[in-house]
């Protein structure tokens, strides 16, 4: 597996429990070495009532789970974002990993319709409302270096982002792009941080 990172969050993932994400494990591990890639099991009561959910991946040789899973389990969530700490084994430094997916920019609803950033861009604003709030009103008080990645479905410029940013979270990637459409590139995935771990970060990279 070319990326080779330790922890590897995962959007899009079948909302079936465990069958997936073993799957997906088995599998990997098949092509690049047993054992090499284990998963976080889904925290008790689930990820969403989605059909997909998010997840992490990660490399027991190199880190090692602290704690338990946590969700935010906030009805403003189609998919709720799922934490997990991690500990480096070489280091001992603990952090705090955050998946996130949401809600998408297709399927317009009369009460949340596009003005300019697409379908639902009140719905996503609320979701980075919340996601703000967990992180500062609560995963802070696990521990201060915390990682937040996945499919915002946002540009860099557009209310979820900017109200994130105004949060006190801070961009981890500039001038990227995760998409190419029709000849079009653009960034709907982000990775954002506490400014205690973008401080530690190398080249847009953990």
């Amino acid at each position: 597996m070319a990326l080779d990172a330790d922890v590897v969050a995962l959007q899009e993932v079948q909302n079936n429990g465990a069958e997936a994400l073993e799957a997906l494990v088995n599998a990997l591990n098949q092509a690049v070495g047993a054992g090499t890639y284990a998963y976080v099991a889904d925290p008790q009561g689930g990820l969403g009532c989605d059909a997909i959910k998010v997840g992490f991946l990660y490399k027991p040789a190199r880190v090692e789970p602290v704690g338990n899973p946590l969700a935010l389990a906030n009805p403003v969530f189609e998919r709720y974002p799922l934490a997990q700490a991690f500990r480096d084994k070489s280091t001992g430094a603990v952090f705090v990993a955050v998946s996130v997916h949401f809600k998408s920019k297709s399927g317009c609803d009369p009460s949340d319709p596009d003005i300019g950033q697409g379908c639902w861009n009140q719905r996503r604003t609320a979701q980075a409302q919340a996601l703000r709030d967990w992180v500062n009103e609560t995963l802070k008080n696990v521990v201060a270096d915390i990682l937040l990645l996945g499919d915002f479905n946002s540009y860099e410029n557009e209310d979820p982002l900017v109200l994130l940013r105004d949060g006190g979270l801070r961009p981890i990637l500039s001038n990227h792009y995760t998409y190419v459409f029709r000849g079009l590139s653009g960034a709907l995935d982000h990775a954002y941080a506490t400014p205690s771990l973008t401080s530690q970060t190398r080249g847009g990279l953990v």
